[in-house]
């Protein structure tokens, strides 16, 4: 899966998490864990919404997001549904 790297922008001179997986280098990551419906933050802090959605641990290997020179690890994010997308 990869991140569709919905959300909000970061500030100024900063990136987020979710734009480093959207950029992912090859297939993106493997989801790990399905876990149980959760209140969606990003519409319900505006008022619009609990839209609760499922949330997935993505698994990624760190040269995927880093390239060829970086350290060799496996990061695990959580991700809401709706910032997941299939791999073209």
């Amino acid at each position: 899966m990869r991140n569709a790297g919905r959300g909000f922008p970061a500030g100024p001179g900063k990136v987020t998490l979710s734009g480093v997986m959207s950029g992912s280098r090859g297939d993106g990551g493997v989801v790990a864990l399905i876990q149980p419906a959760a209140v969606l933050p990003d519409t319900n802090a505006h008022f619009l919404g609990e839209n609760p959605q499922y949330v997935y641990s993505v698994r990624f290997d760190s040269r995927e997001l880093w390239g060829a020179d970086a350290e060799p690890f496996a990061l695990t994010v959580e991700l809401f549904e709706s910032y997941l997308e299939e791999p073209a």
